[in-house]
């Protein structure tokens, strides 16, 4: 299904409406859950080639496995320890660390915000619904920060989280979790994250054709958790106040924009240092389009200046 009907084209700049325009509208429904996958890892390559930047080289690239969890560390050239770990999107079911565009994007910001990057393949739904993806980024956090039992030759004490779409629910949710490491981290990172799965959680967009699909994505991850639990649900956590400091990068036809700006205005309220940015003409998944398209484009350069500025804030003064 295409993310976008006529109405909402006819309004989006150029290339987001050329971009949507070509997506297939394949039906998809007599594919089984891994072969879903599969084409929905295609088509996500295609587009990472025709649409974004090509991957930028970094000092060094490895597979590693923390806390039974598989793992890609990006290191840049000139490291000085500071980490940074990232939870890639697809709705809860979809995207791995092996796709074009997450491996694009670590290695930018690898090399752009001076930090190793470490990309966490997270289980998936519906084979492995809440809190199975949960635990897993919780359980990499826990072991990244404080010390380097890991053994990365990182500093434990410099530190940050980040997530895409249901990469950027799972980062929020880790702050929310009892003995959260969040007191701890250097800044949290938030793309067009999905903050509420409740139905009333998103906006109406009009002409947006996803939330039907959001709806159901959501229904298949929690099973049988309600949606106002405050781990599946971060904008409903009672107390934000350890939150640590967070940029939201939000998108202006994404039904998933409402709750993310909820969410900055309670951290806010709860005085945590927070600044959120919005796209302006920008889709759900679009701030990938870094070749196409301008905005996308000073997104990612941006998301790198905001690490350094995290990790190396002798480096910003």
């Amino acid at each position: 299904m295409k993310p976008a009907d006529a109405e909402l084209i006819d309004v989006l700049p150029e290339p987001v409406a050329r971009f949507v325009r070509e997506q297939p509208d394949d039906d998809l429904s007599g594919l089984t859950v891994v072969e879903r996958r599969r084409y929905s890892l295609a088509l996500a390559d295609l587009n990472h080639v025709r649409y974004g930047r090509a991957a930028v080289d970094v000092a060094s690239v490895r597979d590693v496995t923390i806390a039974g969890v598989r793992c890609r560390l990006y290191t840049p050239d000139d490291w000085r320890g500071a980490l940074h770990l990232h939870l890639h999107g697809g709705g809860f079911w979809a995207g791995t660390i092996d796709e074009l565009v997450t491996d694009a994007a670590c290695r930018r910001r690898a090399r752009d915000g001076g930090v190793a990057v470490l990309a966490i393949e997270y289980r998936l739904a519906p084979e492995h619904p809440f809190p199975a993806g949960l635990h897993d980024a919780f359980a990499v956090a826990s072991a990244s920060i404080g010390s380097d039992d890991v053994g990365l030759g990182h500093d434990p004490d410099n530190v940050s989280v980040g997530g895409v779409s249901a990469g950027g629910n799972l980062a929020a949710a880790v702050c929310v979790m009892p003995e959260s490491p969040a007191p701890r981290l250097r800044g949290l990172l938030l793309e067009v994250p999905a903050l509420d799965l409740s139905p009333e959680g998103l906006l109406v967009v009009p002409g947006s054709t996803e939330t039907a699909e959001y709806e159901a994505l959501a229904v298949a991850y929690l099973g049988r958790t309600a949606a106002s639990d405050p781990l599946a649900s971060p904008v409903r956590a009672d107390d934000l106040s350890s939150f640590p400091p967070t940029h939201i990068r939000v998108s202006q036809h994404d039904v998933l924009r409402g709750s993310a700006e909820t969410f900055a205005r309670r951290l806010e309220h709860a005085g945590v240092p927070v600044t959120s940015e919005t796209t302006e003409g920008a889709l759900h998944g679009v701030l990938s389009l870094d070749r196409v398209w301008e905005p996308a484009r000073r997104w990612q350069d941006e998301a790198g200046r905001i690490l350094r500025t995290w990790h190396h804030p002798e480096q910003s003064s």
